[in-house]
Order: C-alpha cells, then structure tokens, then sequence
C-alpha cells in the first residue's frame, strides 16, 4: 500500500512523514513486517475521510470496540510486539498507544506517542498519542479510549511535562547537548519537549536560583514520589539561575542536581501557581498538633460509592430466610471512607441470623461489616447471602464483609443483595461498624507510620508511632508552614504529600 499522497498526509513535509508515519517500530518491540496486515484491516474504515483528524478517529472507534485487557502495571519489560496487540488491547495506556501507532501508521495517518514522566498530584506516569492535523495542530488523544481532544483535558491539572519520543535524533535534547552525566528519563536522544503543543495543559515559566555551592551544569525539577523526588524537567544553570519554560501548574516542585548517580535536591519544594508565582514551602518557628486520617487523597474513582450506600440496611432474624425480620438500622447519612459506628438500643433480642442488605443504588460495594457484641468483639459465624456474582469482581461474595481486609469488598451483580451471618448460637448485637468500599489507604490500627517535613533538600522526621485506633493518628510539634508526608511502614504504597492550613484543613498536593 503506497502511504504517500493520501488526503490525511499531503500536508506533511518529508521530514515530518519519516517522523511520523514511516518508522517501523515504536519502540523497543521486536521488529515485526506489521504493515501490511495492519493496512489491510484498517485501511477501509479511512476510504472516505479527508483529514488526519477523521482518519484517527475513524480507526480509534474501531479500536475502543475491541475486547480489553487492562494490566494494573507493565506485563512485560518491552513494549509488545504488533502481533501481540493486533487482536486485543491488552496492557498500560503505552500498550495502547501503540496499538494506535501501528493501525494509524499502517494507512499514513502523521501519529505520535507522547509521554508524561510522572503525573504532578498523584503517583505514576502516562502515555498517549497525538495525531497531525492537515491544519498543522496537533490533536492529543488515547489509542483504543479516547478519541482526539477528549483526553488531556481530563488531566490537566496534573501534567507536568509532556514529550515526544521521536524516532529520529533531537540534538536539542538533553543527552544530546550534555556534558555530564544525566538522569534515566533524559538519556534518549530522541526525547523532544512538546508541552506547548497541547493547549489542554495550563504551564508557566519559572526561575529557580541555585546556590552558590552548587557547580552543575544542569538543574532539575522534580515532583514527588514515595521513591523520592522524581525529575520531570530540565534546564541549564547560567550564572546561578535555571529558567524553565512550559511547566505544569498547580503542582508542587523540588529543585535539585544530579550528583554521582542520584538526584540531590536543595532549597525548599514549591508550589507553582498559574501565572508563574510560588509558594515556598519553608518551615516557621511555630509547631503544633496535625491529626491525619489518611494518608493519600481520596481517588475520584471512589467518590460516588457514599452516596449509594445511602438506604442499606441491617437486619437481625431468627431464621435463615429473613422472614420478620428485625430492622436494625438503616444507612440515612452519607458515609465517608472511614468505619462508621452504630449503637444499637439495649432492648434488642438476641438473634441467630444477621445481615447487610445493600441499597437500590449499588452492588454491593461494601468492604467490612462488624456485628458488636457487648464486650465490644465482633460475632462470628458462617457466612450466608442472597446474591448474583459480580461479573468484574467474581471472588468478591459476602465472605469479603467479615474477612477483616479493609481492602476487599462485596460486589454483586444485583441491586439489594445482600451478605451476612449465621452464628452458632443466638446473641445480642450491642451495636454495628461498617466500612465502604475503599483504596485502605485511611489509618489502620497497628500500622506504623511515620510523619516526613521537608527542608533544605530533605525530608526530616516529626515522629513515628504505631497507630492506636483505626482511621486517626496525631502527631505533636509539627513545624508549621511546611510540606509533609505521611509514610505507612507496614504496608501500602499510594502517599502523597499535602500541607495544613491555618484552620487545620488538610490540602493535598
């Protein structure tokens, strides 16, 4: 198939079509002979199109209606070969953008894979493509997801950088240009910066001063991560100062170096605002008492699940079936992601049979219900329910209620099902504690944490403790003014850094 001269390429320049349509790998895949059987399925969807834009979006339809497979991290240390994803989106969004390169490439369609090293207020990075429109815009999209201009705009508060992993040599790039070593994100010679490309991203400019001391050619910045600080941007140090351009906003920074091998950050983290100014993060004379009930920030993929619970119920009968049964208390508040308690009246009965009945707003989607006795422990017994097994979540029946995992959860396929107990004999239930569906990344009872406060390039202890309770710690003499960070010793893996306001409200970052 003759790629050259199709209506969605003719505004390309040789140049830009051996960048962006003629290279036969993506990356470090095994080098396959692809085209040819990607062209010929892909190749009609784009028969009566006349711009790039209609041809990517034709082929993105066809590609977001394949069957998926979404790997929670990488499933393999190279990127996977075409034939591996020509019949199924199968892996991470960088999965996916090849898949996207490969079907659009195949046709002649000027389509890139671009990068965002590390996200700017939580964990992780991303990839996704663009594709070259006939008017000379570039048109951010996701293979296989999103379709162009309904992406980045979903993340831009986020975004610090973006690049381009090119195919042919950037000799403006870092590794192009430097004379000293250089961290692993700018060792590739093709990286090209392109953050100004896509006007989704909301960036400033800024100007950090280095100090005196400090000899390197080179400066960075960098953004946080619980594996330490992780360089996102680079510019040169001229006569003690380091001018970045094009950086994302609304997101907290750390200058440092990089010094035999490993960032050195110096100076205090900042938080970059819109229009150019910062926020110095630096600590005051003034200490006082924070009380942290998490330790990341509540996922936007959970904040629909309190309201749902809102009309489940609890029930206590004498029979298996439920038959009159006796209404124990019925969920009318809001939930958040912390356990809720519940007193029961003294003037209950004992009952054999006890259960949770979820709303008619939600599958489930309860993670721990705790029947109370009087000494406060809760009752055990065999589990029973009355429910169709979750289609997503098949392992997730009623057992998750009373597993103790804060993590797992009930799920179902059904609205008002339900899971619950058959104790070995008849018992009062003094009261009741139940936890929604969640990230457990709240405060648990016998994890040790331990509170960090940046200053001067390092993180400094304000105190390590063993959790007494379940959803609340304190931590004493804690420097005001600073940028802290919550770190569970015992387990877990999302923490993010936040600050406290003067009204002890707690700001994420």
């Amino acid at each position: 198939m003759a790629l050259r001269g199709k209506p969605w390429n003719s505004h390309l320049s040789f140049a830009e079509f051996c960048e962006y349509v003629l290279p036969y790998r993506v990356g470090s895949e095994e080098a396959q002979p692809w085209r040819e059987v990607y062209a010929a399925r892909f190749a009609p969807l784009v028969a009566d199109t006349a711009t790039a834009l209609q041809a990517a979006i034709a082929i993105n339809d066809s590609l977001r209606r394949l069957p998926a497979h979404i790997a929670l991290g990488g499933v393999l240390p190279v990127t996977m070969r075409p034939s591996t994803l020509f019949n199924i989106k199968f892996g991470v969004c960088g999965d996916y953008a090849a898949l996207a390169a490969f079907a659009m490439r195949a046709v002649g369609i000027p389509v890139t894979l671009n990068f965002i090293p590390r996200w700017g207020r939580k964990n992780g990075s991303h990839a996704f493509n663009a594709v070259l429109d006939n008017d000379g815009r570039w048109h951010d999209f996701s293979g296989a997801e999103d379709n162009p201009d309904h992406h980045l705009n979903r993340f831009s508060s986020g975004i610090t950088k973006i690049y381009r992993q090119a195919y042919g040599i950037n000799p403006n790039s870092l590794a192009a240009v430097s004379r000293e070593p250089v961290p692993p994100l700018f060792r590739s010679p093709s990286m090209v910066d392109v953050t100004a490309d896509f006007d989704a991203v909301p960036v400033a400019d800024v100007t950090v001063a280095v100090p005196r001391n400090l000899h390197a050619e080179y400066v960075y910045l960098c953004v946080f991560s619980p594996m330490g600080w992780e360089p996102v941007a680079w510019a040169c140090n001229s006569h003690g100062e380091a001018r970045f351009a094009d950086v994302g906003t609304d997101i907290v920074y750390q200058p440092a170096t990089y010094t035999e091998g490993e960032i050195r950050p110096f100076g205090y983290p900042f938080l970059l605002g819109q229009s150019g100014d910062i926020k110095e993060f630096k600590i005051s004379g003034k200490r006082g008492d924070v009380i942290l009930w998490r330790k990341n920030p509540v996922s936007e993929t959970l904040k629909d699940y309190p309201a749902s619970i809102v009309g489940g119920r609890f029930e206590g009968a004498d029979n298996p079936g439920f038959r009159n049964a006796t209404v124990l208390h019925v969920i009318a508040d809001t939930p958040d992601f912390r356990y809720t308690p519940v007193a029961l009246p003294s003037v209950n009965p004992e009952f054999r049979y006890l259960r949770y009945v979820s709303s008619d707003s939600t599958y489930g989607n309860m993670a721990e219900v705790e029947f109370l006795n009087q000494e406060g422990k809760a009752l055990r017994g065999k589990v029973m329910g009355g429910y169709k097994p979750s289609i997503y979540y098949p392992r997730n029946g009623a057992e998750m209620l009373f597993d103790g995992d804060a993590l797992t959860f009930f799920h179902t396929s059904d609205l008002g099902s339900w899971g619950g107990l058959e104790l070995p004999a008849p018992a009062k239930v003094s009261a009741i504690r139940f936890l929604i569906r969640n990230d457990d990344n709240g405060i648990r009872r016998g994890h040790e944490y331990e509170l960090f406060y940046a200053s001067d390039g390092k993180w400094l202890s304000a105190g390590r403790q063993i959790a007494p309770a379940d959803d609340e710690i304190k931590f004493a003499g804690v420097p005001a003014g600073a940028l802290l960070w919550l770190h569970d010793h015992t387990g877990g893996r999302e923490e993010r850094i936040f600050e406290v306001s003067d009204n002890n409200k707690i700001i994420w970052h």
